[in-house]
């Protein structure tokens, strides 16, 4: 579905009219949407037999951010906007560059669910042989999240609010993981990734 919609919307086919672009790029977002579910689902089901193994190699987080802000743009169907902010040094991070992006994109896709007014800045820094990958929606009020859920309290759970939260929990493992931590925080409301420099336990 990705793929197929991306070609269209390339125009290799042929032209397509404003409409049909508007109704591709609602699929294009739902085939990223269902995407990220499944790949976190199935991160769910390899931390509950501890069986996840994240991939580790040095990657500049620069880019990491940079694509996981665009993918959210291409999920929301170019009906949010997205700042970015990675500086101009390189930061090399050691981590799963493709299981990162995806951490960045559900935390992102959490705050615009619960700020539909806002805008969402990336933002990274780095300090003291560390990366901060801030994600924050501006403006807004509190997070919706009082505590970051743990895989099993979200399987165990019965309340609809929490269930929904499960691809946060499982991004709080994984980023575990790397050796890393997940903050949230409001006014505004924002996560925080921080995680280790290459080279750097």
């Amino acid at each position: 579905v990705l793929f197929r919609s991306d070609v269209l919307l390339g125009r290799i086919d042929g032209d397509i009219n404003e409409s049909q672009q508007e109704d591709l790029e609602i699929i294009r977002a739902s085939g990223i949407k269902l995407r990220i579910l499944l790949d976190s689902a199935l991160d769910l089901s390899q931390l509950a037999t501890r069986d996840l193994k994240p991939g580790v190699e040095p990657v500049d987080a620069r880019d990491v951010v940079a694509r996981a802000a665009n993918d959210a743009l291409q999920l929301w169907a170019g009906k949010r906007k997205a700042i970015v902010s990675v500086g101009d040094e390189p930061c090399l991070v050691a981590t799963d560059e493709t299981r990162l992006r995806r951490c960045i994109l559900v935390l992102a896709d959490l705050l615009a669910t619960d700020n539909r007014e806002a805008a969402i800045e990336f933002e990274l820094g780095h300090s003291e042989g560390h990366i901060a990958v801030s994600v924050a929606a501006v403006p807004s009020g509190r997070l919706t999240l009082d505590a970051l859920p743990t895989p099993a309290e979200v399987l165990a759970s019965e309340d609809p609010l929490k269930i929904r939260r499960w691809p946060v929990a499982v991004t709080s493992e994984v980023i575990a993981l790397h050796g890393g931590s997940l903050y949230h925080g409001d006014d505004p409301a924002r996560f925080v990734i921080r995680l280790p420099t290459a080279g750097v336990s």
